[in-house]
């Protein structure tokens, strides 16, 4: 069962310490093993509602990767020697989460990106194992990869057939040479399919264009294995039963409408209600559509062409790779206008509204890499579409960029909260994303695992991907 090995330029090795000091300005390194916050709001994300989730004027201490004490100041120990960081009118939550991202076929400074928008762990969804972050030797978020993408063995020889026969579509072809996935003939083929991504090292499995058998026979061998398996809303059976057979969450709300097709409200909120009753959640990557599906191409045109980086200056951050990516996506989009794409997106965010009062979690992921979504940036976007387009609280759009994704991994006993004994993961805002999910980007600083990046750290992780992005202009095709 062949794996479509792709070559790629490997992702550089940065030694960890070298990195640090570049990010800290050549400091030393703190001696003290404990870091003390004092004088923060906590964001209690599991809190009943806005009006209790404000927990004021606490002392937070870390040791190492955890979070030791949380309590009221004056009445939390301050270890002696310990790093204490006075945080009065500031605002600590969870680290957040992107639930689906594509870091594995992205340049060194990508990561750092992320996490300088407070996005401390992510859910890679291809097409490799990314192990130089996963390892520590690049600064990035903690990652749950899922390595190369099953796909369907039909429908990807219909796409190779097409490349082959038409050389317009060279570009095409180098995207599956770059990008390995898993080709699966048959059903009969899923417990060895899941096998070799498991001994790849994955930490979830992922699939795309499958049929409804081949989603069963892929998900009883993610049962089987114990390992979480999400994907696209699979052909030929309904996303009930798609839940139902194991999938922990479906990627994509314009893989979901189309499977309930002219169904009436009834039976779409049925649907929906199976989904919730399986705890399958539903990643509906809205900034996908608004920046891929929505823009207008004149803009969308201008943006890929603008080397200066005037219009936009989240681009600068963007390395050759990824703008030829957009190149691709653009064309992409060129090609389809014949779609109403409007009308689709509006159905989507009827049936993600609907999906929203059966009881799914639905898990913020930016997808970045599509035409106009911005890694680590366009998370904040995705919270505020889901504040303002889906109708979610600040509270429930900051769940789904937390706690329901850690749920989603079965880490919520450490991880999504900011609790006793759990990963110190945090972001610390400089006014309340309650008040405004906006302010999720007033970012004073991130602790990732224990290690604290202050607003100096993180400029300095922007500065040097903008100078590995620079220097991949620079380099021979």
């Amino acid at each position: 069962m062949p794996i479509f090995a792709g070559q790629r330029r490997v992702l550089g090795v940065v030694v960890a310490s070298q990195l640090a000091s570049a990010c800290s300005g050549g400091r030393p390194a703190e001696t003290s093993d404990a870091l003390v916050i004092t004088g923060v709001t906590i964001v209690d994300v599991l809190a009943r509602d806005e009006g209790s989730a404000l927990q004021g004027d606490q002392t937070v201490v870390i040791r190492g990767r955890h979070l030791q004490q949380i309590g009221p100041s004056g009445s939390v120990r301050i270890p002696r020697g310990a790093r204490v960081i006075e945080a009065k009118g500031k605002y600590v939550l969870p680290g957040l989460w992107d639930a689906h991202v594509h870091i594995s076929v992205q340049d060194d400074g990508i990561p750092g990106v992320f996490v300088a928008n407070g996005v401390t762990t992510a859910r890679d969804l291809g097409y490799r194992i990314p192990r130089e972050i996963r390892e520590g030797r690049i600064i990035g978020p903690r990652l749950f990869a899922s390595g190369p993408v099953i796909e369907s063995a039909t429908w990807m020889d219909a796409v190779l057939r097409e490349i082959a026969a038409d050389t317009s579509l060279g570009f095409l072809k180098a995207v599956f040479e770059d990008y390995p996935r898993y080709r699966l003939a048959s059903p009969s083929e899923g417990q060895a399919a899941v096998d070799s991504l498991s001994r790849l090292g994955a930490d979830l499995i992922k699939f795309r264009f499958l049929g409804g058998d081949e989603a069963r026979a892929v998900g009883a061998a993610a049962r089987s294995r114990g390992i979480p398996l999400i994907g696209h809303a699979p052909a030929g059976i309904s996303i009930g039963e798609a839940a139902e057979a194991g999938m922990r969450s479906i990627e994509h709300a314009e893989t979901i409408t189309p499977r309930l097709g002219d169904a009436n409200e009834a039976v779409r909120r049925a649907e929906f209600e199976r989904v919730a009753r399986a705890g399958c959640a539903i990643t509906p990557t809205l900034m996908m559509n608004v920046g891929f599906r929505l823009s207008s191409d004149s803009m969308a045109a201008a943006v890929v062409a603008d080397s200066a980086n005037r219009i936009d200056g989240r681009r600068k951050y963007l390395p050759r790779s990824f703008i030829a990516a957009w190149k691709i996506a653009l064309r992409d989009k060129l090609d389809a206008r014949s779609t109403d794409w409007v009308a689709s997106h509006r159905r989507q965010l009827e049936d993600m509204r609907l999906a929203h009062a059966a009881g799914v979690r639905l898990l913020v992921g930016a997808d970045a890499g599509d035409l106009l979504v911005y890694p680590g940036f366009s998370v904040h976007e995705e919270l505020r579409l889901f504040v303002d387009d889906l109708g979610l609280s600040p509270l429930e759009a900051l769940r789904s960029a937390t706690v329901y994704p850690a749920e989603s991994m079965g880490v919520a006993d450490s991880m999504g909260t900011v609790r006793r004994g759990n990963i110190a993961d945090l972001v610390v805002l400089d006014a309340s994303p309650l008040a405004d999910i906006r302010n999720s980007e007033r970012i004073h600083a991130v602790i990732l695992a224990g290690r604290f990046f202050g607003r100096g750290e993180l400029d300095a992780l922007l500065s040097r991907a903008e100078h590995l992005a620079r220097a991949s202009w620079e380099r021979p095709n």
